[in-house]
């Protein structure tokens, strides 16, 4: 009887000290999950996009691996995945628009010198005939 329990008892043991490392192998994966996409995201973030909600949900889903909630995180971390994989479709794009923008004001900034040396004088001389068109020159007699 007493080896019975024995048995059962070292049974139980192994059997709780096998699901403590499998659930600590799956937190593991779902870190290692998370800790990719943050680097996704901070990809994301240098290409302009707005990564706010990706920010708290990656916070939510670590928060829920250390409270133990597998479960719950893996299926955020899914969504997260998708919406990630959504947004990198179409960050190359919006890069390459948004630096397209910033090349082009800088040549609008830089172009306003040249316009001003170019057009002033021009201005200068319409305003000048312009303003004294009524005047009336007379010879010295």
């Amino acid at each position: 009887m007493i080896r019975r329990f024995a048995a059962l008892a070292l049974l139980t043991a192994l059997l709780t000290s096998t699901y403590v490392a499998v659930a600590q192998i799956d937190s593991q994966s779902l870190m290692s999950k998370a800790m990719d996409l943050l680097r996704r995201v901070q990809e994301l973030s240098v290409k302009g996009v707005n990564v706010t909600q990706y920010v708290h949900a990656l916070n939510t889903s670590l928060a829920l691996i250390q409270d133990g909630k597998l479960s719950e995180a893996e299926a955020l971390l899914k969504s997260l995945d998708y919406e990630v994989s959504k947004a990198e479709a179409g960050a190359d794009t919006r890069y390459v628009l948004l630096t397209l923008a910033k090349y082009f004001r800088v040549g609008v900034t830089l172009l306003i010198p040249l316009a001003f040396y170019v057009f002033f004088p021009r201005l200068y001389a319409y305003l000048w005939f312009k303003v004294r068109r009524r005047w009336v020159v007379r010879g010295s007699t």
